[in-house]
């Protein structure tokens, strides 16, 4: 793959589009914004497993989480107050944001041509900060990341947090694609799932991806009361389950 680069048409909307999300972390990052940060980021840790800064994927997992809160629309709604004013017109494009399953098609230097295995949709990447566009550039398998469209001129920008599955998983995962379209799932619930999965083949050390991407592990169970008398609940239960799986494969 060549090395990618901005589209020259984008630029000048690129420069709003990267300031509308340093100023959108800004506000999520403020200390007014606390109860709604842990409300969102309790949200994501259930839908997809919890993370600490003793895990190796936190930097990882942060962004991801951010990508999820800042294309919510309560959140939206809830950090409008803090957001400047040329960045407030950004909420609607965020909360309309397209997430999804992409694989890189084509690099032709200018613009990247990326394939959504979900929707089917192909997409034009134009715009989006340097490391991600590293990121990019480099991907080999699947990634799930979120894309914002703006227009004037027309352009799609990616929020900073992709999720990149490894390349060994690709063909369990689209496997999963499969089970879930069949089941009817919407896509905010598989690509969900598969970051449950992805997180499970990241905290198990000899977890095989044929055990971690599997069809079974689509629907998410709750996490239960207080279980054995140890006391866990919610995302700490949850990630106790997730560490001790018996179902390794190993």
């Amino acid at each position: 793959m060549g090395s990618f680069t901005m589209h020259p048409a984008g630029t000048h909307e690129a420069s709003r589009f990267l300031a509308a999300v340093d100023a959108l972390i800004g506000a999520l990052g403020h200390e007014d914004s606390r109860a709604l940060r842990e409300e969102a980021r309790a949200s994501f840790e259930v839908r997809t497993g919890a993370f600490t800064p003793e895990d190796p994927w936190f930097e990882a997992r942060s962004r991801a989480f951010i990508d999820d809160a800042l294309t919510q629309k309560d959140v939206l709604a809830g950090l409008m107050a803090r957001l400047p004013a040329e960045a407030q017109a950004w909420a609607t494009p965020f909360a309309r944001a397209h997430r999804g399953l992409f694989e890189v098609e084509d690099d032709d230097g200018d613009v990247l041509l990326v394939h959504d295995l979900f929707s089917g949709a192909e997409l034009y990447v134009t715009d989006l900060d340097e490391s991600t566009a590293i990121a990019l550039d480099a991907a080999r398998g699947l990634f799930d990341a979120r894309l914002v469209g703006f227009a004037e001129p027309a352009c799609v920008g990616v929020l900073p947090g992709p999720v990149f599955h490894g390349e060994e998983s690709t063909p369990h995962i689209k496997e999963v694609v499969a089970a879930a379209k069949e089941m009817g799932l919407h896509a905010g619930e598989a690509l969900d799932a598969l970051l449950r999965m992805e997180h499970k083949y990241r905290s198990l050390s000899r977890m095989k991806p044929a055990y971690a991407y599997k069809k079974e592990a689509l629907v998410l169970v709750p996490p239960r009361a207080p279980d054995n008398g140890n006391g866990l609940t919610g995302a700490a239960l949850l990630r106790s389950r997730l560490t001790k799986d018996p179902d390794s494969g190993t």
